[in-house]
Order: structure tokens, then C-alpha cells, then sequence
């Protein structure tokens, strides 16, 4: 994923989150601020951070077309919170799964797919 053609983003694929979180307020289209709300991630040296906000993203990635071509696609994420605190982007896989995507992955990618893996 990419914000530009310059800049990649490192975000974290997580099969047990159900919550898409970045700590980076550049990332939103739109925010606005919430009342803070307690966010338990899996590295318990960071404690328990706060998300203090909410918005949505569009995110640029590879899509691969159905004669193995890659495209630049955009997604729209909402509601993406935004934790100051957190060490990298949170990307709910288990979201997108229950949202009917597939998942594919390897050492360094994880493949998101419509429909069937082939």
C-alpha cells in the first residue's frame, strides 16, 4: 500500500483485529476527534494506547487483474482510529475476510482476493 508514488506505508496484516488503526494523522481524508477510547494491541510493552480519533483513508495498492497484470486500485477504509502512540498502521485481515476476501500470503505479502483463489 501507498500513499504516493515516493512514499510506501508499512501497515501491520492482523487476522485477529477487528479495528483498521494508524498513527498517522496524514493518512485521513477526513477526522474528526472522539472521546478516547482504550486500544489493546498484541505488543504489551507499548501498554494500552489511546485512540483519540476517527476517519476514513483511501489507500492506493496493487490489484492483480485476470491476466496477471498488476493495476493500482483505490480502497476507501472506515472507520480507520488514529492512536498517536502506535509503532505501525494496524490492517484488519480478519475484517476483510469476513467481508468475503480471500487471503493469500507469503514472507513479505499478503494477497487480498475476491472470490476464488486459484
Amino acid at each position: 500500500m501507498h500513499k504516493n508514488d515516493e512514499e510506501w506505508l508499512e501497515w501491520i496484516g492482523d487476522t485477529e483485529a477487528s479495528i483498521y488503526i494508524t498513527n498517522d494523522i496524514e493518512d485521513f481524508i477526513e477526522y474528526v476527534l472522539i472521546t478516547p477510547v482504550s486500544i489493546a494491541t498484541a505488543k504489551k510493552s507499548q501498554g494500552r494506547l489511546q485512540a483519540i480519533g476517527q476517519g476514513a483513508m483511501i489507500i492506493e495498492h496493487y490489484v492483480e487483474t485476470q491476466d496477471e497484470k498488476l493495476t493500482i486500485a483505490i480502497s476507501h477504509f472506515y472507520p480507520v482510529y488514529y492512536v498517536p502512540g502506535l509503532h505501525r498502521q494496524l490492517f484488519s485481515i480478519g475484517t476483510m475476510i469476513q467481508m468475503g476476501y480471500k487471503c493469500w500470503g507469503m514472507q513479505d505479502s499478503i494477497g487480498l482476493y475476491e472470490g476464488n483463489l486459484q
